[in-house]
C-alpha cells in the first residue's frame, strides 16, 4: 500500500507514514516544516536554559491550568502514561527537525526541541516542587 499528496507543498508525500496490519491500519500526516526565523543550535539552547529557569515565573495558558481531575495516583500514572506515549513517538517517528511549529512562546519550535522542551519543563517544575516543600510553611513530616 502507498500514499501520495495531492498538494506536496502542505503535506509532502514523505510526511505520510502507513502503519498497521490488518484491520487497524494507521495513517499518520505531518506538514511541510515550518520555516525557521532562528538558528536552529540557538532555538535548542534557549529551550534547554529558559525552559526550566525558575526566575521567571510563568503562568500556564488557561487550557493548560491544572484542574486538579486526578488523584496523586491517577496524576502519577497520567505521567507515566504520557512518557510511554511520547518515548513510541520517538521510537517511531524520523527526522524530529524535518517539522516545526510556532508556539505562544514566540518560538518556533521543532520536534526534536519540543522533546527538549518536555524535559526542561519537567525540570522546571520539580524545581518548583523543591521550592515549595521548602518552604517554612510547607507541613513537617
Amino acid at each position: 500500500m502507498t500514499a501520495s499528496s495531492s498538494n506536496p507543498d502542505i503535506v509532502p508525500t514523505a510526511g505520510i507514514t502507513l502503519g498497521g496490519t490488518g484491520a487497524s491500519r494507521t495513517v499518520t500526516v505531518a506538514p511541510a516544516p515550518a520555516e525557521r526565523k532562528e538558528d536552529i543550535k540557538t532555538v535548542d539552547q534557549w529551550v534547554l536554559t529558559a525552559i526550566p529557569d525558575r526566575t521567571n515565573k510563568a503562568k500556564a495558558p488557561e487550557p493548560l491550568v491544572p484542574k486538579a481531575r486526578w488523584s496523586p495516583k491517577d496524576t502519577v500514572q497520567h505521567f507515566l502514561d504520557s512518557r510511554a506515549t511520547t518515548l513510541k513517538f520517538l521510537e517511531t517517528t524520523p527526522d524530529l527537525r524535518a517539522h516545526a511549529i510556532d508556539t505562544p512562546m514566540g518560538k518556533t519550535l521543532d520536534g526534536y526541541e519540543w522533546i527538549l522542551f518536555i524535559s526542561a519543563h519537567t525540570e522546571r517544575h520539580l524545581a518548583q516542587i523543591k521550592e515549595v516543600k521548602a518552604d517554612s510553611n510547607f507541613p513537617k513530616q
